[in-house]
């Protein structure tokens, strides 16, 4: 969400002055550092924002997103980085992939950069449809779940509920068409519930990597530490509502507060609620809440002691395995090292 944010606040900033292009990854065959749906918007001036690789296409897609500039039509472009000799397509590749690029021009209308706000701003999964060999058709189309029943073709429709199902992007042959179909979760809302240092550095590298963040703790001390530009809520007032991408972390550092907002956290049902402190400290939260709740319950409802293994000291190092940890159970993934999953460890 961070790239697409910034794609949108570049191309406003624009103002129209500079003709653009929007590149997309529609479809990777193998390995690839970015996956479908990443973006680069460029400009005619050869400015750019957002990335579609680790560098070594970005350079090359400006080049080809010129002429798209120039002649107003769309065009999908395909890079082979399976081939180790970089002379093949004189780019210095290593992702060992097939990778499909759509590049389309942008118009006045903006259409395109509208369909990416809708992604930003909407709290439900989205699916973005990408007609990517019908050059009349390249305008993207977003749906929601409910929206599916507005698809005519029997195909598409199908497909699109896969997309939906898997929560993965994919490309979908429909007939003589084929479709570039992209699943967009919301972004991850954290709500920090504390006031002491740790929530604001925990809230300010959760913003640096795109989530959204509210701190939920004593007004007079957030502020007391410094100015803060994040949405915060005074702890008197109700905790905000969750969605299904919304995580509670409770980390005031007082016990009576912690027992208090973890009360209010667990009676909104959040799909994810972290506790920071140790075991023993876990242990009396616990005590004082067993007449509310049943251990069992808390023991399956909360994530504690919160965050990854990874040696965190610093607070910075200690939000680091907390944001791990969520993404990872947002995400659904292991959480193992790579180097053992695929790696053959």
């Amino acid at each position: 969400m961070k790239e697409l944010k910034e794609i949108i606040k570049h191309y406003e900033e624009n103002e129209g002055r500079l003709r653009s292009a929007l590149a997309c990854i529609v479809q990777v065959n193998g390995s690839s550092y970015r996956k479908p749906g990443a973006r680069i918007l460029l400009f005619e001036n050869g400015e750019f924002t957002g990335s579609i690789s680790g560098g070594c296409l970005d350079g090359d897609a400006l080049k080809k997103a010129q002429k798209v500039i120039y002649n107003g039509r769309p065009q999908v472009v395909r890079y082979d980085t399976t081939n180790e000799n970089e002379s093949a397509i004189g780019l210095g590749l290593g992702c060992q992939g097939i990778i499909d690029v759509l590049i389309q021009p942008l118009d006045d209308r903006q259409f395109e950069i509208d369909q990416l706000k809708r992604i930003v701003d909407t709290r439900v999964p989205l699916v973005m449809v990408q007609a990517i060999n019908n050059k009349e058709l390249y305008h993207s189309t977003l749906f929601n779940e409910s929206e599916i029943a507005n698809i005519n073709d029997n195909g598409l429709m199908t497909a699109v509920k896969e997309c939906f199902i898997t929560k993965k992007s994919i490309l979908a042959n429909v007939e003589s068409e084929q479709y570039s179909i992209q699943y967009y979760a919301p972004s991850i809302q954290l709500v920090i519930c504390g006031h002491q240092y740790d929530s604001l550095i925990l809230s300010e590298i959760a913003e640096r990597i795109g989530w959204q963040t509210i701190i939920y703790g004593k007004l007079q001390k957030i502020h007391y530490k410094g100015p803060i530009t994040k949405n915060c809520i005074e702890n008197t007032n109700p905790l905000p509502q969750p969605d299904d991408y919304t995580a509670y972390i409770i980390m005031s550092h007082d016990i009576d507060t912690d027992v208090r907002n973890l009360n209010k956290a667990l009676r909104l049902k959040a799909p994810y609620i972290g506790l920071l402190g140790p075991v023993n400290r876990r242990d009396k939260i616990y005590e004082a809440l067993k007449d509310i709740f049943n251990i069992d319950e808390l023991l399956h409802s909360i994530h504690t002691p919160i965050g990854l293994d990874i040696g965190a000291r610093t607070p910075e190092e200690i939000a680091i395995a907390i944001i791990a940890e969520v993404n990872m159970f947002f995400t659904k993934t292991s959480g193992q090292k790579l180097t053992r999953i695929k790696g053959g460890l």
